[in-house]
């Protein structure tokens, strides 16, 4: 093997959200970390998403509606290198 790559979601409904203007507005945050065969990790990158696909909500409950239009935008990507520091 020559690399393996891990995601880890965390959703933060409720809780530090970015954006005064909706506070009430969940995040997701994805981590997609990279690691050579022996386990170094080579790099690291936080991607956010508007809405929190494990809600109740996030899947609507009839086919004729939708859930929120932002759910699932993503609107901030910070990259690391294996020093974690921020390359972007």
């Amino acid at each position: 093997m020559t690399s393996k790559t891990f995601f880890t979601a965390t959703s933060t409904a409720g809780t530090s959200n970015p954006d005064a203007d909706h506070p009430g507005r969940s995040v997701t945050s994805v981590e997609a970390k990279y690691e050579d065969g022996y386990g170094s990790v080579l790099r690291r990158e936080i991607h956010k998403f508007w809405g929190d696909p494990s809600s109740a909500t996030a899947v609507p409950a009839t086919p004729t509606t939708y859930p929120t239009w932002t759910d699932g935008i993503e609107f901030e990507t910070d990259v690391y290198d294996a020093t974690h520091t921020s390359t972007a």
